[in-house]
C-alpha cells in the first residue's frame, strides 16, 4: 500500500502514545478476525484487537472452511504488539495459526490505509466506561456478494457456525460491516470510578479502580458535591498519594477516599490518568433520595429502569416512538415540571407535552426518534406555540413565557436543520442532554431554573428581559 497519510499517521501515533502508558495493564490482549482465502494469503475482512484490564477476551479459536476462517489469539502468541501488529498487516503480512493475513485488497491496489481516532464519548454525561478506540480502514469491502457463500461454507464445516454473526460474536468483533475492510483496537479505560459506592448518614465512601501494572500515582479521583438545591457545594481532586490502595484482585487495584458531605447531597466523581479524564459517575444515598419526586417514582421503577428504556431503548422507540413521549413526560417530572401529556386519542393536531414550571411559565414539547424537522415538526410546534402563547395574552397572562422545544434521541452531530431551530427560538435537546438531564435528578431541580437556563440558550439576554414582547421566532 502506499505511505499513509500524514493526518492518518498523526492520528495513529496519537493512539499509540496514550496506550503507551497502559501496556503493563494488557498481557492479555487478543486480535479476532475473519478473514477470506486470497492469492497473497488471507485478507482481512473485519479484524478486532482487545487490550483488556483482566482476562476479558474471547477463548482461542480457530475456524476454516474452503471460502472463509476466523481466529482469535493472544497477540503474545504471535510474539508482536498492537503497533507492529498493524505495521505488518499493511506491509507484508502477519502469520497467525490459520496462515498469513493481509489487508483484504485488489490485486496491485495501492490505496492507502485511512484511520479514526475515537478518543472521546459520544456521551459526556453517560456512567459506561468509554474505551480508546482506533479503527484502520483500507481498500473497499471486496466480499460483500459473497456472504451466501460464506454461510453456506460455515455451515457445513467440521465446527458448524450458523452465520457470519455468531462467529463474529465468538470472536469479539464489533458489528459487522461490508463497506470496508477494517482493523479496530480497543484499549479499555485503566482508571475508573467505583459506581458500587454509597452515601450513607452525611458520608460519601469514594473510590476509584485501577489496573494492576500501572504506575497508581498518575490516578487522580477529582469530585464535586451537589446539594440539595442542584448546586455545587465544593469542588476537589485529591492525588493518588492521598487515597487508601488494596489489591481487589489479581486485575485491579482499588483507592478508597472518606469525604463528609452535606445531608441530602449527591458527589460527582471523576477518575483521570495522566491528567486525561477516563471515566464519570454519581455517588447517592440509596435509602435517601434528595429528590422526593424521584424517590417516589422508584417505589415503582427501580433505578428508572423504565424510564431508561423509553428514551434510550432503540428497539423498543423503532416499535412505538410513542413510548419516547412517556420517557421525557416522566423526566420532566422528575425536573419538577407539571406536565400534561395531551395523550388523548382525539387529539390528533396537540403537541406532544406541555411542561408547567411553579411560575406558570410553559414550554411546548415535542418528541421525535429521527430528523427534528421531518414532515414540517418545526413549523407545526411553531405553531402551537404561538397559539398558547396568543391564548395567554387574550386571558391577561402575557407575562408568561411559552418556548418550543423538541426532543430528539440522535446525537448532536447527526442533527439537521439545528441553524433553522436556533434562528426561530427553539431549544433542541439531544441524547446526551436526555442522558445529563437523567443523572441530574439524583437531587431536587427547580423547573423555573431549568425554563430560564434553555430559553437563555436561545435569545438575546436583551429578549430574555422582555419576555411578553415576543414569540419564538418573530
Amino acid at each position: 500500500m502506499e505511505r499513509m497519510p500524514a493526518h492518518d499517521q498523526q492520528k495513529l501515533d496519537e493512539f499509540f502514545a496514550l496506550c503507551s502508558d497502559y501496556e503493563g495493564a494488557y498481557a492479555h490482549a487478543n486480535l479476532g478476525f475473519i478473514a477470506v482465502h486470497g492469492p497473497d494469503g488471507l485478507q482481512l475482512a473485519q479484524g478486532h484487537v482487545i487490550l483488556p484490564v483482566g482476562n476479558q477476551v474471547p477463548p482461542r479459536v480457530e475456524v476454516q472452511t474452503p471460502s472463509i476462517c476466523g481466529c482469535s489469539v493472544r497477540l503474545s502468541e504471535l510474539g508482536v504488539n498492537s503497533r507492529d501488529l498493524v505495521k505488518a498487516l499493511l506491509d507484508d503480512g502477519l502469520e497467525t495459526p490459520v496462515g498469513k493475513l493481509i489487508f483484504g485488497r485488489h490485486a496491485g491496489n495501492t490505496d492507502a490505509a485511512s484511520v479514526h481516532l475515537e478518543q472521546f464519548p459520544s456521551n459526556f454525561y453517560t456512567p459506561e466506561v468509554h474505551p480508546l478506540r482506533l479503527t484502520v480502514s483500507a481498500s473497499s469491502h471486496l466480499f460483500t456478494n459473497r456472504q451466501a457463500e460464506f454461510q453456506s461454507d460455515l455451515r457445513a464445516g467440521v465446527v458448524p457456525y450458523d452465520s457470519l454473526a455468531e462467529l463474529s460474536f465468538e470472536l469479539g468483533l464489533l458489528p459487522l460491516r461490508w463497506d470496508t475492510c477494517s482493523l479496530s483496537i480497543t484499549a479499555h479505560t485503566v482508571v475508573g470510578v467505583d459506581l458500587t459506592r454509597h452515601v450513607r448518614n452525611g458520608v460519601a465512601q469514594l473510590a476509584i479502580r485501577a489496573a494492576r501494572g500501572v504506575d497508581v500515582s498518575h490516578a487522580r479521583l477529582g469530585y464535586r458535591i451537589q446539594d440539595r438545591t442542584g448546586r455545587a457545594s465544593a469542588r476537589l481532586s485529591v492525588e493518588a498519594d492521598a487515597l487508601q490502595w488494596h489489591d481487589e484482585d489479581e486485575y485491579l487495584r482499588v483507592g478508597e477516599l472518606t469525604v463528609p458531605v452535606p445531608e441530602g447531597s449527591v458527589v460527582q466523581c471523576f477518575a483521570s490518568y495522566r491528567g486525561r479524564w477516563t471515566h464519570q459517575g454519581w455517588i447517592s444515598d440509596p435509602d435517601n433520595s434528595a429528590n422526593l419526586r424521584r424517590l417516589a417514582h422508584e417505589v415503582f421503577d427501580t433505578n428508572l429502569d423504565g424510564i431508561r428504556r423509553s428514551l434510550f431503548d432503540i428497539k423498543q422507540l423503532k416499535q412505538n416512538a410513542r413510548t419516547l413521549e412517556a420517557g421525557v413526560a416522566n423526566l420532566l417530572f422528575l425536573h419538577g415540571f407539571a406536565v400534561d401529556p395531551l395523550s388523548s386519542q382525539f387529539m390528533t393536531e396537540a403537541a406532544d407535552l406541555l411542561a408547567f414550571t411553579p411560575q406558570g411559565h410553559i414550554a411546548v414539547v415535542e418528541c421525535t426518534v429521527g430528523a427534528i424537522d421531518n414532515d414540517g415538526k418545526l413549523s407545526k410546534l411553531l405553531a402551537r406555540t404561538v397559539a398558547l402563547s396568543e391564548k395567554l395574552k387574550a386571558t391577561g397572562n402575557a407575562h408568561l413565557k411559552c418556548m418550543p422545544v423538541v426532543i430528539t434521541t440522535l446525537p448532536r452531530d447527526a442533527i439537521t436543520d439545528l441553524e433553522l431551530a436556533a434562528e426561530k427560538g427553539i431549544v433542541v435537546l439531544d441524547v446526551e442532554d436526555l442522558q445529563q438531564a437523567l443523572e441530574e435528578t439524583q437531587v431536587p431541580r427547580e423547573a423555573d431554573r431549568t425554563f430560564d437556563r434553555l430559553w437563555a440558550s436561545v435569545h438575546s439576554s436583551q429578549a430574555s428581559l422582555f419576555p411578553g414582547d415576543a414569540l419564538p421566532g418573530q
